[in-house]
């Protein structure tokens, strides 16, 4: 069983917008293996970055 990776602590900026709830769905399948799993997980490293913003 693949080991799991650690949800970082993160502090939420203390303000009262409305938060809207995000599911992502991975696929971690074999078929994903070298430039697939690559892209999802640059893709992955782009939207924690857009998010911090």
């Amino acid at each position: 069983m693949p080991t799991a990776i650690p949800i970082p602590d993160v502090a939420l900026m203390d303000n009262t917008d409305e938060r809207t709830p995000l599911v992502i769905v991975l696929d971690r399948s074999g078929s994903m293996a070298g430039e697939c799993i690559n892209a999802l997980n640059s893709g992955l490293i782009a939207l924690e970055k857009a998010l911090k913003k």
